[in-house]
């Protein structure tokens, strides 16, 4: 995240939207892409908690229960943060952008 090479005087807007700071938060959870590619994940896992963070994400996944469908969500975590990271990547490098139902 470009929040986190402040001392490198770089321009700190994200690539995506070009509107706020990439940060953790931002990319993550608080751009309008990423929270409808969670909001198509918390669906087909039938999450029902709020994800506005990892921390928060992370809680509503690692709960008590050691059934199939809890342990799929555990796996199913890393998934969209990877797709996140890897499209915001393709749109710097690339230039290239895909919608969120194709990556979905």
């Amino acid at each position: 995240m470009k929040d986190r090479l402040n001392f490198l005087s770089i321009d700190a807007i994200c690539v995506l939207c070009n509107r706020e700071e990439e940060s953790h938060a931002h990319l993550f959870f608080n751009y309008d892409w990423t929270s409808l590619l969670w909001s198509r994940v918390k669906q087909w896992l039938c999450l029902n908690r709020s994800m506005s963070s990892l921390f928060g994400a992370l809680r509503g996944l690692f709960g008590r229960s050691k059934g199939l469908h809890q342990r799929m969500r555990r796996v199913a975590l890393p998934l969209p943060v990877h797709l996140i990271w890897n499209e915001r990547n393709k749109h710097l490098f690339e230039h290239v952008s895909k919608s969120v139902d194709v990556v979905f």
